[in-house]
């Protein structure tokens, strides 16, 4: 009978059996269990069909101005804000009141955002 060594077993077991890490991914991510990284997977597959859409900033919700490039969870809701306090946009160009918001970031989103009533 011939003697297995606990590193060939090791080996064997890391040539053959996926990791846990694998088994359970969405995107760059590791999660616990498989119904974590699915919604993970899902709320990724929402935001990639957002970023090509056009936005109505007059009805966007703050989660919506998140999908948008250089604008985080402040902006946002400075964003919110100002429309609920100056009221309507008229036109794109009116996000650069927001604080926060240049003309680069307004230029890396112009193509995805719309101003509808």
């Amino acid at each position: 009978m011939q003697k297995i060594s606990s590193f060939a077993i090791l080996l064997w077991m890391a040539a053959t059996l996926p990791s846990f890490a694998q088994v359970h991914s969405a995107g760059d991510r590791c999660y616990a269990d498989a119904v974590s990284a699915y919604q993970a997977m899902k709320n990724e597959q929402r935001t990639v069909k957002k970023l090509g859409e056009r936005m109505n900033i007059n009805t966007a919700t703050a989660s919506d101005f998140l999908t948008l490039q250089g604008i985080g969870v402040n902006t946002a809701e400075r964003i919110i804000r100002h429309r609920t306090q100056i009221g309507r946009f008229r036109h794109v160009d009116e996000l650069m009141q927001v604080k926060g918001i240049g003309q680069a970031t307004l230029d890396k989103n112009r193509h995805r955002l719309s101003v509808s009533d």
